[in-house]
């Protein structure tokens, strides 16, 4: 996993706050983002993500959590 995959990895898992996710992504030079949106969208794909899941204010799990995380 390079350092990219790391970050939307501890980003999708709640272990960085968005906020540091949407900093690090703007500081990206153009070439870079199209790179991470690529990954973004090869994750989601690869994780059957639909459009009711991909916004955390739908997710069924509340704010961002995995739906399949337990009680």
């Amino acid at each position: 996993m390079d350092a990219q995959e790391v970050m939307l990895d501890e980003l999708a898992q709640g272990l960085r706050p968005l906020p540091e996710g949407i900093a690090w992504f703007e500081g990206l030079n153009t070439e870079e983002q199209s790179a991470v949106r690529r990954d973004l969208y090869h994750f989601c794909v690869q994780a059957r993500v639909g459009p009711r899941l991909a916004r955390p204010d739908r997710h069924p799990a509340g704010q961002g959590g995995r739906a399949d995380a337990g009680p």
